[in-house]
């Protein structure tokens, strides 16, 4: 929805409207290339929502990479050096697809943290399952970007 009304907006010549519905969709792209938001959610009734218990791992886990952002693993890294794009054709597709690439991850992540919450954050694994996921939502957001603009 917002990628077809970026590239509409690019038609137009509204640049700074292509570049916010840009960034909305590629929000939606993005999101499910982290293990807690592919299957750290549960279908029920039709709608997928949050695990309760999980929703504390959830947080702890965002906060990991927050602070292993721009110091340890330095997460950024793999985002702004990224010169690598995945095509997008299809943005329900890619957010499909992102989300299947991370959802491989989600049970070892996971269990390290559900075992040991004081110390999943020091398992060399868990940094570095977390960074390919991070390093694939930028070359999906690069993508998206050249399907858009």
């Amino acid at each position: 929805m917002f990628a077809d009304s970026a590239i509409s907006a690019v038609n137009n010549g509204y640049w700074s409207t292509a570049h916010q519905r840009f960034g909305y969709s590629s929000h939606y792209l993005i999101d499910p290339g982290i293990p807690f938001h592919s299957d750290g959610v549960i279908q029920q009734g039709g709608q997928y929502i949050w695990n309760s218990y999980e929703t504390t791992y959830h947080s702890i886990y965002e906060n990991y990479v927050n602070g292993q952002w721009t110091s340890g693993y330095e997460f950024k890294d793999y985002v702004q050096y990224n010169t690598q794009s995945i095509t997008v054709t299809d943005p329900e597709e890619a957010v499909e697809d992102n989300a299947e690439h991370s959802s491989q991850y989600f049970d070892y992540i996971w269990t390290e943290m559900y075992n040991d919450p004081q110390n999943f954050g020091s398992d060399i694994y868990v940094a570095y399952y977390t960074a390919q996921c991070v390093q694939e939502c930028a070359k999906y957001a690069h993508g998206l970007y050249d399907y858009i603009m």
